[in-house]
């Protein structure tokens, strides 16, 4: 089956000085390649700076990353807008101080690791619809760099990728020193990017110690993948490829805290069934390692199990149909195994040669799977491609410290793997420049039996299409070894391209990073980074390849975060989105564009329509024109097509307003209504108390009333009655007293006027005893008078009494009435 075919020439779009080649120029800030000196010992330094998501271009220059969005660059090219800027935007990161080397985006395209030398962290990536065209030019992103700053460990990091069944974002990165480190991310936790929460260390899991100078240590990591799609194990499976092209694997793989899908599990059930069969079967054939991995197998699927269990009765979840689509579970842990054993290396059938040269080394590992099979592709620095085929998938294994089960911790039995293909890459002799970009592979998501290679002298298109479809369709069929064979025999190699090599007259191209684009709008674009300037390719697949890769992308965007919709400019302005005029004037041109493809119906040949297309001067004009036609009209529904998507979104931003607004009013009415009632509670309170006072009042007003007039005593009560009649008894008795005083007092007066006489007349005699006399008569008299005044006061202080104690009464009977 034909693969992908280079397009001549470059849309305006992509050629040099445009919007989209000024995003992938290489930074003035960056490392000169060109004058780098590399050491004799190459160290592997693989370049990917190129990310993409959905047609959203991230490019990291430097220290810098530019993003734009591919939709957005080819509109303006094509409607010749003038851009203020640069025509991209830049992410902001805060403390990021090394030059990038690498960008990884998650599966869900909201995180990305950024990886230079001996440094990596991680960034969140902007929201859909934040990379626009003309929107602000600096993106500020949270960054958290993996790992404690104050480590004096400067290990050169070799890759860095995510975990596919990671609950949160969980980065797995291989260093130099031969270990594998897990951060687990939560970005308002300072712990987890600081410390792995778990570390492989590759040396101790193949029985070699470290600084140990009495060993050779060969042990050499310089690449990883996951196993991805293909047998129920291979998700759970980390590929590690060794600088002398070794291959060992880690299965399971997992973090502290991963997700199960629940179709998944029902897989696992079926082989718990089949390793059941096997820990149980009283065959004397079946080896006793086999007996012993299928016993694990068994434990650990039971743990995953008893995990769901705990989850569901914690979640109220009992019954099967109110199972939720997916599980986020801890790592299982078994009882008698700590670990999951470090398999491999991996046997080659037939054995390849063994390569002395210490200059030629293996640089990177990818994984193709299929339903019954896999494709491992390992390239070399010298640009050899080794394909080999996985028929029989990497199980569980876990090593154990239990003397009982130690003898199972062997390695051995390796696995085993077929080599298939090995493709020759004719580079040219590797340089100063070209050896420091290392070769790397790039899966195509759009087309997963499409590899692309990038190496330090351009980049190359793989396509395992036709020989996979026809060993799949075999071993669908037959298990028969030699049916496989001869389909393999007969099935086309894999077919390679160069869509992108070095200019004229230059003997380098280092390729830093490159992606495949797959829109219906775009195209089926190659794009690539390079240290000099930026490298394009327009890529044709067969028609029959577009309804199914269409029907793929959708199924994508279903379940992907992101958007595929281009992200118009919203104009502030409301009266472009709801211009009659504009509607008007794009309905009249969509008209006319249909009213020429009907004029060209009638003057093409009905018979040239019908019969096979040919490819010579005058069909390829007639296609000319009604693709330009055809291109017109999609252009102004396209337009159109913005105009009502910016009109929708600014009515959604409205609505949404107005919602809150509601919400905010009513939450103030409600507020008012109980303000309201608390002040009518009180008013109706305060106006009961007043009527209570004022029938009070108008009771005792009517009682004086009543005694002030003559005869009033019929309106009071008994009590009250001897009341007034003690009082006024009371006052006749003071008013006697008061009298009796003021005879007293006239009384006192006389004697006093009569004792002055008697002393002037007592002052002519001389004599003693008249003296005498005379003293006596007043000092009894006055004795007599203040006896009687003692009296009298004595009694004015009883009558007071009484008149206090009958006021008192008075007041209590008040107050009782």
């Amino acid at each position: 089956m034909p693969g992908p075919v280079i397009s001549p020439g470059l849309p305006d779009w992509l050629r040099e000085n445009s919007l989209a080649s000024s995003l992938l120029e290489p930074s003035t800030t960056s490392n000169n390649y060109g004058n780098r000196k590399i050491a004799k010992k190459l160290v592997p330094s693989q370049k990917r700076t190129v990310l993409l998501r959905d047609t959203e271009l991230f490019i990291a220059s430097g220290k810098e990353i530019r993003c734009a969005d591919l939709k957005d660059l080819k509109t303006a090219s094509e409607k010749a807008e003038r851009i203020p800027g640069a025509g991209y935007q830049t992410l902001e990161l805060p403390n990021l101080d090394f030059d990038i080397s690498q960008i990884v985006k998650s599966a869900d395209g909201e995180t990305m690791i950024v990886v230079g030398e001996c440094d990596v962290g991680i960034a969140l990536l902007p929201a859909p619809g934040v990379v626009a065209l003309g929107a602000r030019s600096k993106i500020a992103l949270k960054y958290c760099r993996l790992g404690s700053s104050a480590s004096n460990d400067k290990s050169k990091i070799l890759r860095a990728i995510f975990h596919p069944l990671g609950a949160r974002p969980c980065v797995v990165v291989l260093t130099d020193d031969a270990l594998i480190k897990v951060y687990e991310v939560e970005f308002n936790k300072e712990s987890s990017f600081v410390e792995p929460s778990e570390t492989f260390d590759l040396k101790q899991m193949l029985g070699i110690e470290r600084n140990n100078s009495f060993l050779i240590d060969d042990v050499e990591p310089i690449s990883m993948c996951f196993g991805g799609v293909g047998s129920i194990w291979s998700i759970f499976t980390l590929y590690i490829l060794m600088r002398n092209g070794e291959i060992y694997t880690i299965c399971p793989f997992l973090p502290s805290k991963w997700m199960l899908d629940s179709d998944f599990m029902e897989e696992l059930k079926y082989e718990l069934q089949i390793n059941q069969e096997i820990r149980d079967s009283g065959d004397s054939s079946i080896p006793a390692l086999e007996r012993h991995n299928s016993k694990q197998i068994c434990f650990w699927i039971h743990e995953i199990s008893r995990l769901i269990r705990v989850q569901n009765l914690a979640n109220n979840n009992q019954e099967l149909e109110d199972e939720p689509a997916g599980f986020i579970l801890p790592k299982p842990t078994l009882p008698e195994f700590e670990a999951p054993l470090l398999q491999g290396p991996y046997l080659l059938q037939p054995a390849p040669e063994e390569i002395l040269d210490e200059t030629i080394f293996a640089s990177d590992i990818a994984r193709i799977g299929a339903a019954q099979f896999a494709v491992i592709a390992v390239i070399w620095s010298t640009g050899k491609i080794d394909l080999m085929l996985e028929f029989d998938s990497i199980a569980p294994r876990w090593h154990s410290n239990s003397l009982k089960y130690k003898k199972f911790n062997d390695r051995a039995p390796y696995p085993v793997i077929s080599g298939y293909e090995s493709i020759n890459i004719p580079l040219p002799d590797a340089t100063e420049t070209s050896s420091v970009v290392h070769p790397s592979f790039v899966i195509d998501i759009n087309f997963p039996h499409t590899l692309l290679l990038n190496h330090g002298f351009g980049v190359e298109l793989l396509n395992l299409e036709d020989w996979m479809n026809n060993l799949s369709r075999v071993m669908d069929q037959e298990d028969d070894e030699g049916a496989i064979e001869e389909a393999l025999n007969k099935a086309e190699r894999t077919a390679v391209i160069r869509p992108i090599a070095a200019p004229r007259g230059v003997a380098t191209h280092p390729v830093l990073g490159s992606t495949l684009v797959y829109d219906a709008y775009l195209g089926y674009v190659l794009i690539a980074a390079t240290t000099s300037k930026p490298g394009f390719a327009i890529l044709q697949w067969p028609s029959k390849y577009h309804s199914r890769m269409q029907k793929l992308k959708q199924e994508r965007s279903d379940v992907s975060s992101t958007s595929s919709r281009p992200t118009p400019i919203l104009s502030s302005q409301n009266s472009l989105l709801v211009d009659k005029e504009s509607e008007a004037a794009v309905q009249q041109h969509i008209n006319e564009c249909r009213q020429r493809v009907q004029l060209f119906k009638q003057v093409i040949d009905p018979g040239m329509l019908a019969a096979e297309v040919q490819i010579n001067n005058e069909s390829l004009a007639i296609m000319t024109r009604l693709r330009n036609v055809l291109f017109e009209e999609m252009e102004a529904r396209y337009s159109r097509a913005e105009q009502i998507h910016a009109a929708a979104v600014l009515q959604q931003q409205r609505f949404h307003e107005q919602i809150s607004n509601i919400k905010r009013f009513h939450s103030q009415l409600q507020e008012r209504e109980k303000q309201q009632e608390s002040l009518r509670e009180k008013v109706k309170k305060t106006t009961d108390t007043q009527q209570a006072l004022k029938e009070r009042v108008d009771g005792i007003l009517a009682k004086l009333s009543a005694i002030s007039k003559k005869g009033g005593y019929s309106s009071m009560s008994q009590a009250e009655q001897d009341y007034v009649e003690e009082t006024h008894g009371i006052e006749k008795i003071v008013k006697q007293i008061t009298s009796k005083q003021q005879k007293m007092t006239e009384f006192m007066e006389t004697l006093g006027r009569t004792a002055a006489v008697v002393n002037s007349e007592s002052q002519q005699f001389k004599s003693k005893v008249e003296q005498d006399k005379e003293k006596e008569v007043p000092d009894s008299n006055r004795q007599e008078l203040s006896k009687m005044v003692q009296k009298e006061h004595r009694l004015i202080l009883d009558i007071r009494k009484k008149v206090d104690h009958l006021e008192h009464q008075f007041q209590e009977i008040k107050l009782g009435s």
